[in-house]
């Protein structure tokens, strides 16, 4: 499986975990999910998930000991890809009440509204080597 595919397929799943994770662990359910606007605790998750899903592409299992894994999380026991293989990737959860974006690698997240681009992410490339 190439990487972006597996990127694809994973990132939705590996969001919602640190979410979960997150919102569990600070005491608050998921009905509060859509009233959070706290930047640090959505910087906090999308790091994690990006993090996570690196880890996971590189063959490298999150928890471990991969026989020790609940079935509802991906275990990478090989990696997904080459080392020389690489995906960019931008993550959006669009709520009521707010637009949320992550991104990795040389994508970009832009809105169209009333015929005006908004730029909602940065590009991340290296520079001068």
């Amino acid at each position: 499986m190439e990487a972006s595919t597996f990127c694809m397929e994973r990132m939705h799943c590996a969001l919602a975990e640190e979410l979960s994770s997150l919102f569990h662990d600070h005491g608050r359910g998921k009905e509060n999910l859509e009233q959070s606007s706290s930047s640090s605790a959505w910087k906090k998750a999308m790091t994690a998930c990006f993090a996570k899903v690196d880890r996971e592409v590189g063959g490298v299992c999150p928890h471990g000991d991969c026989h020790d894994i609940s079935k509802t999380t991906v275990c990478c026991e090989g990696s997904i890809a080459p080392e020389n293989v690489g995906s960019t990737a931008v993550v959006a959860v669009v709520s009521a009440s707010q637009i949320v974006v992550a991104n990795c690698g040389d994508s970009r997240a832009i809105l169209s509204r009333n015929g005006k681009v908004i730029v909602l992410s940065e590009d991340h490339k290296v520079i001068g080597i």
